[in-house]
């Protein structure tokens, strides 16, 4: 829409990916999470090791970008306990395409796999189409805000979100500080709070 042009990331329209079947459906908080696929894998939880740098984990990130998407850069790298997520956009237009989870300690990257699929597929629909009704960047930042608001008191939606393909993700605050995110799917309205990510420690916006 018009008033995305002023967001950080403007987003991919989530209408033209046919990221349906691949999305969970329902009201509410998803029940799982296939979409972002974000869980520790199995054999990094028991890692021992020096934690990566914010550096270290942006080299990664842009070292694997360039192997298998080298049209995406890195524009905004968030910094958590359990794991590192990069924000993957065109270099050319600025469109957000997917995020990127850096392991902590091993620096293993994975891009999340529905994402991948769904930003390569065509972005226009066929002609005379109809597309599927989608949230808009408010509407969905006002499910979030409530899905918050029926959890704890206190956390707060940052209304400029990022329109990922079929979905948003905002951040949320806790006394004015960073202290999560939380995705919203397009056409359902339904929510995933991340909170397995653990504490926020810092995020960083990265010039292309």
């Amino acid at each position: 829409g018009d008033g995305q042009d002023a967001l950080p990331f403007r987003g991919m329209d989530p209408r033209g990916f046919g990221c349906g079947g691949m999305l969970p459906r329902g009201d509410g908080f998803w029940s799982q999470d296939p979409f972002w696929g974000m869980n520790p894998w199995e054999e990094d939880k028991n890692q021992s090791g020096e934690r990566l740098t914010l550096e270290q984990a942006l080299e990664k990130a842009r070292s694997y970008l360039v192997e298998r998407d080298s049209g995406l850069g890195v524009a905004r790298l968030y910094e958590f306990e359990n794991a590192f997520i990069a924000v993957a956009v065109d270099k050319e237009s600025g469109d957000a395409a997917y995020p990127l989870l850096i392991q902590p300690v091993s620096g293993q990257v994975r891009a999340l796999t529905a994402l991948c699929i769904a930003a390569r597929v065509e972005r226009d629909l066929p002609d005379g189409s109809d597309p599927a009704q989608t949230l808009s960047m408010p509407e969905a930042a006002a499910r979030a805000q409530q899905a918050l608001d029926a959890r704890a008191a206190g956390m707060t939606i940052d209304p400029q979100g990022i329109a990922f393909p079929g979905y948003y993700t905002f951040e949320y605050s806790e006394d004015g500080d960073v202290a999560g995110l939380i995705s919203v799917h397009a056409e359902t309205g339904s929510c995933r709070l991340h909170t397995w990510l653990g504490d926020f420690i810092r995020k960083e916006e990265i010039s292309q």
